[in-house]
């Protein structure tokens, strides 16, 4: 019985541990698409959460939504280790890169190559993150991420959408993270698809 009561203590230190390492799922914050650009000399960084009181009907009081739906979070910083720990220092759910869809990339950030090498560094060495997802890139990235929640469900889902359910010749355009880091690798670009905010609704052009 002694043996089985240490074997149970030992269990119970264990699941802690893991506890500490490994954050539940509804302690989570899952931002689907995310921009990057360069405003005032410093990084502004935007999360889209993904609007879970939009999709199932039920109201998340105290959340990130707006009164107009909009859900999402915005920090400035040096680098992005900064904006990290603002968003540690001033949010409650665990920032979990792994669904993201979209990066939207702002001209600014696109037009300086040193600040564009340092985003794309940081973001290859996040293992959560996958290399899957479609890039973007905006004169106004704040104008476009402020659609997310509001004018459409998910900014994420809705312009990897476009790809996935309209013509073959619209996936000849599409450009992921794995693209990018492939031809900055070979010290190469690429043109990425331009967004725009058109009647309220972010558009291709």
């Amino acid at each position: 019985m002694r043996r089985i009561r240490c074997f149970a203590v030992l269990l119970v230190m264990l699941w802690t541990m893991w506890g500490c390492g490994g954050v539940e799922p509804e302690k989570r914050a899952y931002p689907l698409v995310v921009s990057v650009d360069i405003q005032d000399g410093q990084y502004q960084v935007i999360y889209g959460m993904a609007n879970l009181s939009f999709s199932t009907g039920q109201d998340k009081s105290g959340g990130d939504s707006g009164e107009n739906g909009n859900t999402t979070l915005l920090f400035t910083g040096e680098d992005m280790q900064e904006i990290l720990r603002m968003y540690n220092r001033t949010q409650e759910s665990y920032l979990d890169l792994g669904h993201v869809q979209v990066f939207i990339f702002g001209k600014n950030l696109v037009g300086q190559p040193r600040e564009l090498d340092q985003i794309l560094q940081y973001l290859e060495k996040q293992p959560i993150l996958g290399d899957g997802a479609n890039v973007f890139v905006s004169e106004d990235p704040e104008q476009i991420m402020e659609l997310n929640g509001s004018r459409v469900e998910s900014l994420g889902t809705y312009l990897t959408g476009i790809y996935e359910n309209r013509p073959d010749d619209r996936k000849d355009e599409m450009v992921t993270l794995q693209d990018i880091y492939r031809e900055w690798h070979r010290g190469g670009s690429l043109t990425l698809p331009d967004l725009d905010v058109k009647e309220d609704f972010p558009e291709i052009v």
